[in-house]
């Protein structure tokens, strides 16, 4: 197993949630070097990071700061040539 496998299975996702009028949600344990893309389910880029470690915030909002719709969501996250896929189900 590569080192950013290793690295990559200790991410952790925390549940996108509403606050107060806003939505919050983050990546930690993220790889040095990572790149992590968030799509819709008609695989629309709705929010991407480059060249990112420790923590990514996403804010529920796409590329142009609007609102994104309650729904599924893809997050991938590479780093060192191996991915990390997986879903986000937002609420608001």
């Amino acid at each position: 197993m590569s080192n950013s496998q290793k690295t990559l299975h200790n991410v952790v996702l925390f549940i996108w949630m509403l606050f107060e009028e806003w939505v919050y949600g983050k990546i930690d344990n993220i790889p040095v070097s990572s790149r992590v893309r968030i799509y819709n389910v008609a695989g629309f880029l709705i929010f991407k990071a480059e060249n990112v470690a420790g923590r990514v915030e996403w804010n529920g909002r796409n590329r142009q700061s609007r609102e994104c719709a309650p729904g599924v969501y893809v997050y991938i996250i590479e780093a060192g040539g191996d991915k990390l896929k997986g879903k986000i189900y937002l609420t608001r």
